[in-house]
Order: structure tokens, then C-alpha cells, then sequence
């Protein structure tokens, strides 16, 4: 009988580790589909708003890849719908699922949820990499280009990282890998929505709504804790009501966030190279950036420890230098501007005005020569007015002039023997021997004298009187010759002196010559009438030199306005002269203080370019060198834990052999309590509970 006993022991002491062997080839990596928790968390994704139409009840087993995220030991799972067979968002790429394991009895969670091209989950000993290969829109690019993206596993979440080619630059706003609901976002990014949408409801008049984009950024202000970003710059309301700005929080002591930046109409990227992250601004005016346009004007934000505030870096504030210089030259050059179109102006109405006195001088003028014609007419028809009376003589007048005889009919001396006068009307109205009819064509009577002569006819010894003509001339009809006849002739002998001389008669009217040398005195009449012409005839001379005068100082006048209206007209084309070298001088010196400081400009952004690329290059180095350090430590660390493992499963294999060996409940049980999750944990509670339900041994005495 305890030969049996000790064979069956023999038996079962074989059997145990057999089946612990068979147990662990069974067990497998991964299993071969993901647990129910998983496909729980994927469906309930992709039955979202963001995700698939509807997601079927089972998802195809194809569709799911083990991944190792997390350093739990637990595999977890990326969920591709392309793969599965699932609809794909149009342009975007499928919508990628990534579910990680919390640990054991902790369940699972969503690490990512969001359209791309490709994912590819990479196991590192510093935590597991995440290469994304999203649409272009994501790094503000255009159609059909794709954006690269890398994350790292930081125990949490995925974390932003430099992609594979080093780039460190990303363009926001940030993809959140895992949408973040509102109500998960800080208490003051929340109340910051509550005030737009008081701001945008007062606008509208209506209460309205605002969707608003929140992303969490890497660290911008050195406190080791994720930022926040609220909004995309180019928000506003939806009732047109006005922009909407965009929000930086960053993290306060006490887990709260502070607004560090605001601002509108900008885009902005987070620069992973500097620590901490840098926030840089991006001013679009619409077309800056784009092919062919100019670059748009960026601002490396810096944080300033002092004000817990954002503050504007080296090349914003020279830009902003820039720019006020050029609004000051700007302005300067309008004000030159303007005070060439006051030159311009002031010379304008200086021509104006020369012009005006040019106009009145020669209205002047004219008024003048026409109060000069007036008076001429005038004076005209006053001599006439006098001339007439003048025209009607006695006869007896006629007989003066006559050498020492009473006058008689017909003009002849008395003693003497008168010429025949050739011309009835001049004898008729001629009778006092030497006035010229005004306007007859007769001829004078001659005297004795030799050729005695009519109107303006002059003779050798004397001028006839001047016939009554308007202003007391002659009609200006010279007559011929009165030719004695030949009977005169015989009978009366000329004689000298004999006859009218033709003296000179007065304007108006006929007189006794000067040449008389017989004959009665001058009337009284007469007297008068000379007196009256003289007066006349030195009024008219006045005037006609008051007329002079009047037309001399006209032209004078005259003459200085044309003067003063050339002095103006060349003043003002010195003046525009002037203005217009003042302009080019100011333009050529501001187009050289521009020149300058563009030169000056890209002297200062060259050297903050080289600055920055030395300050990028020697953080690079350092994060190199930390990253060595690192990789170092893990490696260490990871030979430190293989070595602790090497040896945790040595002595937990010495422990099973020492409790296999001794076979007994004790032993089972003192190795559970040391490796409950061991290699032979199982079949050490197997045999342990064998043994505690084993029959008592019976002892046989011998034989």
C-alpha cells in the first residue's frame, strides 16, 4: 500500500508543473481581441457628432491594433475605421481612436480622438511617441497638403513634441487630440465665455450663443503646468455685433488661471524650442504670407515675471518703432504738403488779385477815356453853340480891313476899285473882304492886295480869317486864286496895303486884320468877341491838357498795374518754384531717412535673427545634451529594473522550488504571500488547495 501512496505523490508532483508550463504557453502578449471596455469607449466615439453616422453594434476585429502607450503592461488599442471598413470624413482623413489602459482594475481611457491620415505609435523608454499625419488646415496650409505632428506619452496625456524633422514651430490653433467639453475647461475660461456672450447679446439685442474654441498649450510662462487658449483670433459675433479677441490664460498659483494677452485679427503658433514654450503673434492683414505677398509681421511674445503678463519682444517693439517713425514722416510730409498748397495757394490769390487790379486799372482807364470823349463832346457842342451867333454878322463889319474908306456893298474901298470875286455865296456871305464861308465853295474877295485869300488860305502878306466852322475853323475848302480881271487891272493899279491883308480873324468870327493900315477902329463888338475867344480858346487849352494829364496818369496807372500783375505772377512762380524744391528736398531726404532706417531695420532683424538662431542652436544643444542625459538614465534605469527583475524572478523561482520541494500547505501559502502575481502563482494555489482538501495519511503497521 505505501508503495501506491508514493507513486500516486510521484505523480501528482509531476503533474503540477506540467500544467503550470502548459498554462503559460497559453498565455498570449495580447489577446487577440481588444476587451469590451475598449470597443465600449470606440463605439460610443464614433457614434458622436464628430465621429460616424452611426457605429455598428459590433466593430470588425480588423479594425483594431494593439499598441503599447502606457508602461502598465496592459495592451492598449488604436482603432482605425478605414481599416474596419467604417465612412471616413471627406478630406480629413478617418477618425483615429486610441484607447490606453489607467492600469489594473482601473479600466481604460480615450487618449485620442481626432482625423487623420495616419497614426503611428512608436514604445520609447521615455514614454511612447506619437507620429500624426493631419490635413494641412491643421498647420494652416492649403488643400491637399498634410501636416506632421509628433506627441510623447508625459504618464497623462499626450504631450506636443517636435516632429521628425526637427521642426519645433507649431501653427495654432492647437488640435486637441481629446475634445475637451466646457464644462471641463478652468472656471475662468468659462466665465470669460459668459462675458462674451453678455457682450455679444448686448450687440444684438438678443441673448445669443457663442461656440468657442479652447485649446490647452504646452507651458508658456515656466511653471511646468499646460496654458490655455481661448479662441482663434478671428472670432466674432454672430450677429455681426464686433470681433471677438483672442484669450491667453496662464496658470496661477492655486490651480487658477489669469487672462496674460489679448488681441484681434492675428494668428498665432507656440514654439516648443525655448523653455518655456514661446507664444508668437502673427498679424494678417488678409493677403500677407501668401505667394507673392510680403511676409507677415510676427511677434515672439516674452513673459515677463514681473507682470505675469506677455509682453512684446525685440523685433515687435524695433516694428513698432518703425512704424511710428514712418506715421512721423508720414505726418511731416503732409504738413509739408500742406504748406506748399498754402504757397500754392497764397500765389494763386496773389495772381488773382493782380489780375483783379490789372481788370480795374483798365476799367479805370476806359472810364476815363470815356469821361475824356464826353467832355470832348461836350466842349465840341458848347463851341458850336458859340460859333453860331458868330456866323451872323452885319455887313458892316465886311468894310473893315479896307485901307482908309467907309464901307460899302460888296466889300469895296472907297477910292479904290475891288477885284471881282469869283463866287456869288462867297460874296454874299463874305463881305468883310477876307472871311472864308465855313461851308461854301465860294471864294473870298480879294482886296488890293496881291492874293488875298479865303477859309485858311494863306497869302504872302498875311492869313485869311477862318470861316465859322464848329469850333470856329474853317470848312478846310481851299479856293482858288481870285484872278483880277483885266479891266480892274487897268484901272486900278495894285497897291500895297491897299486892300484886307487877310489878317487873322478870332475862332467864331471875322475881325479887321493886323496888317490894317486904314481905316475905322475896331468896334466894341468886336473887342468882346476876340476877348471871348481868347477865353475860349485857353479853356480849351485846359482842358486839352487837363485830357493830357487825365490819359498820362491812366497809363501810369495802368502801366503799375501791369507792373504789380507781372511782380505777382513772378512771385508766385518763385513761390510754386520754391514749394516744389522744398517738396523734392523733402522727399529726397525722407526717401533717405526711409533708406536709412530700412537699412538700419534689416541690420537690427539680421542681428536679432543671428541671436535667436545662436540662442536656438545652443538650446538645442542643451536639450540634446538632456536628451542624451535622459536616454542615459532610461537606459540605466531600464538595466536597473531588468537587473531587479532578473533577480525578483531568480529568487522567485528559488521560492517555488523551496515550496515545490517541500510540497506542503505552508509552503504554498509562504510563497503566495511573497508572489501573489507570480509565474507559479496559479499552480501554487492549485496545489495548495489540494493539499487542504487531502484526506488524513493513514499509517499501516508493517507487515
Amino acid at each position: 500500500m505505501r508503495p501506491v501512496l508514493a507513486a500516486a505523490l510521484a505523480v501528482l508532483a509531476l503533474a503540477g508543473p506540467l500544467a503550470a508550463q502548459a498554462k503559460t504557453a497559453r498565455r498570449a502578449p495580447a489577446p487577440p481581441s481588444p476587451p469590451r471596455a475598449v470597443t465600449d469607449l470606440v463605439r460610443a466615439d464614433l457614434g458622436g457628432p464628430a465621429g460616424v453616422r452611426a457605429a455598428p453594434k459590433t466593430l470588425p476585429a480588423r479594425g483594431f491594433s494593439a499598441v503599447n502607450v502606457t508602461p502598465d503592461g496592459i495592451a492598449d488599442w488604436l482603432f482605425d475605421p478605414g481599416k474596419a471598413g467604417l465612412p471616413c470624413a471627406r478630406g480629413a482623413g478617418c477618425r483615429q481612436v486610441i484607447i490606453v489602459s489607467k492600469g489594473r482594475s482601473r479600466g481604460y481611457a480615450v487618449a485620442m480622438a481626432l482625423e487623420a491620415y495616419d497614426v503611428k505609435v512608436t514604445p520609447s523608454a521615455a514614454g511612447a511617441v506619437l507620429d500624426v499625419e493631419f490635413d494641412g488646415g491643421v498647420c494652416r496650409l492649403g488643400a491637399g497638403d498634410t501636416c506632421e505632428r509628433r506627441y510623447v506619452w508625459d504618464g497623462a496625456r499626450f504631450s506636443e513634441a517636435a516632429n521628425g524633422r526637427g521642426v519645433t514651430r507649431l501653427q495654432g490653433p492647437l488640435p486637441e487630440l481629446v475634445a475637451t467639453p466646457l464644462q471641463a475647461v478652468p472656471v475662468e475660461l468659462r466665465q470669460a465665455v459668459d462675458q462674451i456672450n453678455k457682450f455679444c447679446a448686448d450687440a444684438a439685442g438678443t441673448p445669443t450663443a457663442v461656440s468657442m474654441d479652447a485649446a490647452s498649450t504646452p507651458d508658456i510662462n515656466g511653471d511646468g503646468r499646460r496654458d490655455w487658449v481661448l479662441g482663434t483670433g478671428h472670432d466674432s459675433c454672430p450677429s455681426g455685433g464686433g470681433e471677438i479677441p483672442l484669450t491667453v490664460f496662464a496658470s496661477a498659483p492655486g490651480g487658477r488661471f489669469t487672462p496674460v494677452w489679448r488681441g484681434s485679427g492675428v494668428d498665432y503658433d507656440i514654439d516648443l524650442g525655448p523653455r518655456p514654450a514661446s507664444f508668437i503673434v502673427i498679424e494678417t492683414d488678409g493677403r500677407c504670407g501668401e505667394d507673392g505677398a510680403p511676409r507677415c509681421d510676427e511677434d515672439a511674445m516674452l513673459w515677463d515675471p514681473t507682470s505675469g503678463r506677455l509682453v512684446q519682444g525685440f523685433a515687435a517693439a524695433a516694428r513698432d518703432r518703425a512704424r511710428a517713425e514712418a506715421r512721423a514722416r508720414d505726418a511731416a510730409l503732409a504738413r509739408r504738403e500742406a504748406e506748399v498748397a498754402a504757397r500754392e495757394a497764397a500765389a494763386r490769390d496773389a495772381q488773382r488779385r493782380a489780375w483783379d487790379e490789372r481788370r480795374r486799372a483798365e476799367q479805370d482807364r476806359q472810364r476815363a477815356e470815356d469821361e475824356r470823349r464826353r467832355l470832348d463832346d461836350r466842349q465840341r457842342l458848347d463851341d458850336r453853340q458859340r460859333a453860331e451867333p458868330g456866323q451872323r454878322q452885319p455887313d458892316w463889319q465886311g468894310a473893315q480891313g479896307q485901307a482908309g474908306g467907309t464901307p460899302r456893298p460888296g466889300g469895296a474901298p472907297q477910292g479904290g476899285t475891288p477885284t471881282a470875286g469869283t463866287g456869288a455865296e462867297g460874296a454874299r456871305r463874305d463881305r468883310t473882304g477876307g472871311q472864308g464861308a465855313a461851308a461854301g465853295a465860294g471864294q473870298a474877295v480879294q482886296g488890293q492886295g496881291p492874293q488875298g485869300q479865303g477859309s485858311q488860305a494863306r497869302g504872302p502878306q498875311g492869313q485869311g480869317p477862318q470861316g465859322q466852322g464848329p469850333r470856329g475853323q474853317g470848312a478846310d475848302v481851299a479856293p482858288a486864286a481870285a484872278s483880277p480881271t483885266p479891266a480892274a487891272q487897268a484901272t486900278t493899279p495894285a497897291a500895297p496895303d491897299a486892300g484886307p491883308r487877310g489878317g487873322e480873324g478870332r475862332r467864331g468870327g471875322g475881325g479887321p486884320g493886323p496888317g490894317q493900315t486904314g481905316g475905322s477902329a475896331a468896334s466894341p463888338d468886336a473887342e468882346q468877341a476876340r476877348l471871348a475867344a481868347q477865353q475860349q480858346a485857353e479853356q480849351a487849352r485846359q482842358a486839352e491838357a487837363a485830357r493830357q494829364a487825365a490819359q498820362a496818369e491812366q497809363a501810369r496807372q495802368a502801366e503799375a498795374a501791369r507792373r504789380s500783375a507781372a511782380d505777382a505772377e513772378q512771385a508766385r512762380l518763385a513761390a510754386q518754384q520754391q514749394a516744389e524744391q522744398a517738396r523734392q528736398a523733402d522727399a529726397a531726404r525722407l526717401a533717405a531717412q526711409q533708406a536709412e532706417q530700412a537699412r538700419q531695420a534689416d541690420a537690427a532683424r539680421q542681428a536679432a535673427v543671428e541671436a535667436e538662431q545662436a540662442r536656438l542652436a545652443a538650446q538645442q544643444a542643451e536639450q540634446a545634451r538632456q536628451a542624451e542625459a535622459a536616454r542615459q538614465a532610461a537606459e540605466a534605469e531600464q538595466a536597473r529594473q531588468a537587473e531587479a527583475a532578473r533577480q525578483q524572478a531568480a529568487a522567485e523561482a528559488d521560492a517555488w522550488g523551496a515550496a515545490s520541494g517541500q510540497d506542503t500547505l505552508v509552503a504554498y501559502r509562504n510563497y503566495l504571500a511573497r508572489y501573489a502575481d507570480g509565474a507559479h502563482a496559479e499552480d501554487a494555489r492549485r496545489r495548495a488547495a489540494a493539499l487542504e482538501f487531502q484526506p488524513p495519511t493513514v499509517t499501516l503497521p508493517a507487515q
